[in-house]
């Protein structure tokens, strides 16, 4: 073979293999189909072409796309941008949804979505000034994000902030209480709106970042919808239950703490007081210090020291001064009393969460149920759901396991 033929056919050889080395790198990752106007890299494309990994699909406030890959199919919703990335797409902000039998996942800021298992599995997710909301239609999810990793059951949502807030941690708790549907661990991480939740036997105390202390009784939920340790803005949604708190002294000027229950705001400006919610009324006692209560849409003021009995304002509370907030003012109103030991005391057992519930539910000497041997905290206020007593005139809410009843008269 002559050498002027030998570089020929090396020369051709050469051509093919890295002809079908670019092919292989330049091969479309999936199928785009566009339903309106919809950019791809900031152009607008025809109703369908090739997407590579790093594109950029934008969709308008009337148009949708289709990215269809093997074994995935990704719905961009209208007003959302999002960048494909082969095995996984980056939400910017607006909706996803993924089918998938891949593993596909969707991340959204520090928050990442992905099925728990390779099987068929369909979700979505949307990300809205900065709230990352996450919905499993069929099959179990996983959550990471800075906080940790969570399952997300069939049929669940969440929400989570796409920047991870931290709200503070799990520090001790009896079996039978989740968050946000999921079984909970002690030291496990917790997020802005995360949901915490115990059932008949269980009960959670948690640390938040700016060293207050949330503990949980049985039979309770609620939601931290917001705790900025910096700002010290605390926003925590009472759904039913029983809750104590114990709130670190405020030193930022706007500082915030407060729960909402279904027909009420009770606002810490003092750190000892009580709020129990049952047959849609709110008592609220101050033990020390002072606290801000305020009725929400329909509620009244039933009796206050400090307003007459038709108002709707803020009410202040001082020590030693309760009110009670219902939807209707019942005959003679209801008169401040001093708290009995028993209800205090009681209330104070029931939400104490030990590091070592060695010996709970067992009968303590004076006959309650006791809890362990950790710590009573300091300082607690308390709101509570449950069977209601009259003790002086007043309806006091009692900490059970039952559902609420109907008051005494």
């Amino acid at each position: 073979m002559t050498r002027p033929l030998y570089l020929k056919i090396l020369s051709c050889v050469m051509v093919v293999i890295f002809s079908a080395a670019l092919f292989a790198v330049d091969q479309p990752a999936a199928i785009f189909y566009s339903h309106g106007t919809v950019l791809l890299n900031g152009e607008g494309i025809a109703r369908s072409s090739a997407i590579f990994s790093g594109d950029l699909v934008q969709t308008s406030a009337s148009s949708v796309a289709n990215i269809n890959a093997a074994g995935s199919i990704v719905l961009v919703h209208n007003d959302s941008l999002v960048e494909y990335q082969g095995n996984a797409v980056n939400l910017e902000h607006g909706t996803v949804s993924i089918s998938t039998s891949k593993s596909m996942a969707i991340s959204a800021g520090k928050v990442t979505a992905s099925p728990a298992v390779g099987v068929w599995t369909e979700f979505e997710v949307r990300d809205v000034d900065g709230k990352v909301q996450i919905a499993a239609r069929t099959g179990d999810l996983t959550i990471s994000d800075d906080t940790g990793t969570t399952t997300l059951a069939q049929g669940q949502q969440t929400t989570r902030s796409a920047d991870n807030q931290s709200a503070g941690q799990v520090k001790a708790l009896i079996p039978d209480a989740s968050r946000n549907a999921q079984p909970v661990n002690v030291k496990d991480s917790l997020a802005w709106n995360d949901l915490l939740q115990t059932g008949v036997q269980g009960r959670l105390r948690a640390s938040l970042t700016d060293g207050s202390i949330l503990s949980l009784g049985s039979n309770s939920q609620l939601k931290v919808v917001q705790h900025d340790a910096a700002s010290q803005q605390t926003s925590i949604e009472m759904n039913y239950g029983k809750l104590r708190n114990q709130v670190v002294k405020f030193t930022a000027p706007d500082g915030k703490y407060e729960v909402r229950t279904p027909n009420a705001v009770a606002g810490v400006i003092g750190t000892d007081f009580y709020v129990g919610y049952s047959n849609k009324q709110t008592t609220v006692i101050c033990y020390a210090g002072k606290v801000a209560v305020t009725p929400t849409a329909g509620a009244k003021v039933l009796k206050s020291n400090n307003a007459p009995s038709d108002s709707t304002n803020t009410v202040m509370l001082i020590a030693g001064e309760m009110i009670v907030i219902g939807s209707e003012i019942p005959p003679g109103g209801f008169r401040p009393v001093s708290t009995p030991a028993a209800v205090a005391e009681v209330s104070i057992q029931d939400t104490n969460v030990p590091d070592q519930p060695s010996n709970a539910g067992k009968k303590t000497h004076n006959g309650a149920v006791g809890a362990g041997t950790g710590p009573i905290l300091n300082s607690p206020w308390v709101i509570g759901i449950g069977g209601a007593a009259v003790i002086g005139g007043v309806t006091w809410v009692l900490v059970q396991s039952q559902a609420p009843v109907s008051p005494s008269k």
